[in-house]
């Protein structure tokens, strides 16, 4: 009888050590497959299809906080930045951040400066780089960006593409258009570079300011290089590639035209007169972006 029951229990026991393979496993990569999506577009989708919640915060408004139609909303992790005034999650407005002028701690271009948090400090970006303390106060540590004499590495000699600027661990990211990101630490001093594209040419490339490069996931900052469709994690010196946006390539903007500056002077001089859909360079990208 004993050996009867010792029997069922390794039996028993061997049964529930059978690992279960499941017939359909789903595989995961690291692509966002996003051609069929386009190409097949929906008229109608459900929000819960996109987030999984939506939270209405409205913006305290008092005389010291009075907001204008200058659209430049950014987020980070902690607060929420209206131009250069600083609100917590709940709305709540904290104070400015930074001084208009031309004088030490201030950036004539304070207003519309990017500006990000790391390391219980602030840091605005415009033709500065300039560090302010918790409470939005200067601290004295700045850089300008037009008297800098260590750029030599920079593809038209001078950081003046910047169209991004970003936490990158303990230091900081911007991407100087459209060739490289750089990285430097809270001291300013430059520690790496990230290719993104080749550009030996000595003029200045479009400028792409209105195009968000970065995002925040948790505590990592993502940044998009959309000339190769892809999204990589931010590191202190480097970008680790994470996802691959999949595009078919009629659907990709196409590169060469980044080269074309007289199609790009012409578009700008329809955008300025207010028709820029008759651009002859808007014309041979409809429906490729």
């Amino acid at each position: 009888m004993i050996l009867i029951l010792g029997a069922m229990i390794l039996g028993f026991t061997a049964c529930s050590n059978r690992k279960t393979v499941d017939p359909n496993p789903v595989v995961r990569d690291n692509i966002i497959h996003l051609s069929t999506a386009i190409k097949n577009v929906r008229e109608e989708m459900m929000l819960s299809e996109l987030v999984d919640s939506v939270s209405y915060i409205p913006l305290e408004t008092n005389p010291n906080c009075m907001l204008g139609n200058y659209q430049r909303l950014t987020f980070s992790p902690q607060y929420i930045f209206y131009s250069n005034y600083c609100f917590d999650w709940n709305g709540q407005f904290l104070f400015r951040i930074g001084s208009q002028g031309q004088g030490a701690c201030e950036d004539i271009y304070a207003h519309v400066a990017e500006i990000v948090y790391l390391n219980n400090h602030f840091y605005g970006n415009a033709s500065k780089i300039i560090e302010y303390d918790d409470r939005g106060k200067c601290t004295g540590k700045e850089l300008s960006w037009y008297a800098q004499k260590t750029m030599d590495t920079a593809p038209v000699g001078r950081m003046v593409n910047k169209v991004c600027f970003a936490p990158a661990g303990e230091n900081l990211m911007f991407y100087n258009f459209p060739d490289t990101v750089y990285f430097i630490n809270t001291d300013y001093e430059f520690v790496a570079k990230r290719s993104m594209m080749p550009w030996n040419r000595k003029g200045i490339a479009p400028s792409m300011e209105s195009v968000k490069y970065t995002s925040y996931y948790k505590d990592t900052t993502l940044f998009y290089n959309f000339y190769t469709d892809t999204v990589f994690t931010v590191t202190p010196t480097s970008l680790i590639p994470r996802w691959v946006v999949e595009l078919d390539e009629e659907l990709r903007f196409p590169t060469r035209y980044l080269y074309e500056d007289g199609l790009l002077s012409e578009a700008f001089k329809c955008w300025e007169s207010g028709n820029l859909e008759n651009a002859k360079m808007i014309k041979m990208l409809d429906h490729k972006y």
